[in-house]
């Protein structure tokens, strides 16, 4: 049964027409899938009863954190470990946890709005640059493709559906909540970074983020002794140490440590980036808000023609 999970959930990892490039065959023709099945079911819903509707919001949310907590335990399987770096520091996992909870409790249901603003953003921009898939270069089915894609998928249509069928409300007059929320989401990624950074070592390369300053040759050599490709000898036990004592482990959830192209020196970038990321975010926002009443008020005047 496990080598069966191990074949079936891989990466296979490949080169050629299967592989999976951003922008694309593949990617082109996942985001049309996952564009195309969203707004063609806002359409087949729109005049459907609230209940249908309820139905829906709910069927995406609850597929978004399913896939979450499953993930947890299908990439062993897949990876060959648990990878820390899926704990909910990043804008897309967090939502995800944080919209799901919100309807569950009364409390945070206040914030529904702020939550699923901020899922519906970090994951509409996932699925249009889903870099993990790049930097793996998987097969375009495998279960790292398909996961992802998913995942950012289901939680963009919980955000447009939310959106399109009255879940939410958006008023400018309370977008500086996002804004706040943003913020807060800046703070706790910075305090995952904190925390678990410089103890990377311990989880030996399995963890060890690709932004690092490793040089290539070490990696692979941990990587070949965690998967037991080669023995431990002395020798190679005493290179890894001294390796892992030059070496800077850090985490960058939220790229609030580094910024995700590579532009920006490591020397600056953690004092820089944090504002970069509230204020593309933020600006984001601003945009969705602009499409929301820009959209509402055509309804208005199509409407009147109609009824004219």
């Amino acid at each position: 049964m496990i080598d069966i999970l191990r074949n079936l959930l891989n990466d296979h990892k490949t080169e050629g027409i299967m592989s999976f490039r951003i922008f694309e065959g593949w990617h082109i023709l996942y985001l049309i899938l996952i564009l195309g099945s969203i707004i063609a079911l806002s359409f087949i819903l729109k005049n459907k009863s609230e209940k249908v509707k309820s139905i829906a919001i709910a069927v995406t949310i609850n597929t978004a954190f399913s896939l979450y907590m499953l993930d947890f335990f299908l990439m062993p399987f897949a990876y060959g470990y648990i990878g820390i770096d899926k704990l909910p520091f990043h804008i897309c996992t967090l939502s995800c946890l944080l919209c799901f909870a919100c309807r569950h409790n009364k409390f945070l249901a206040k914030f529904k709005t702020q939550f699923i603003m901020l899922g519906l953003i970090g994951n509409l921009i996932y699925i249009h640059y889903p870099a993990v898939l790049d930097q793996y270069n998987v097969h375009a089915f495998s279960y790292r493709a398909v996961q992802t894609l998913l995942f950012h998928g289901a939680m963009t249509a919980h955000g447009i559906f939310s959106l399109v069928f009255g879940h939410i409300k958006l008023e400018w007059k309370y977008c500086y909540k996002e804004a706040i929320a943003i913020c807060l989401l800046v703070v706790w990624s910075l305090l995952g970074n904190i925390l678990y950074s410089n103890i990377a070592a311990e989880f030996k390369s399995n963890f060890i983020h690709p932004g690092n300053v490793m040089n290539d040759n070490i990696r692979e050599l941990i990587n070949n002794v965690v998967s037991g490709t080669i023995n431990i000898t002395p020798e190679i036990s005493n290179t890894i140490a001294e390796a892992l004592k030059e070496e800077t482990y850090f985490f960058n959830w939220f790229f609030v440590i580094k910024d995700p192209f590579n532009v920006l020196s490591i020397s600056i970038s953690p004092y820089i980036m944090p504002f970069v990321m509230l204020f593309t975010i933020f600006l984001a926002n601003i945009l969705i808000y602009s499409a929301y009443y820009g959209i509402r008020a055509l309804s208005r005047v199509i409407s009147k023609k109609r009824t004219a």
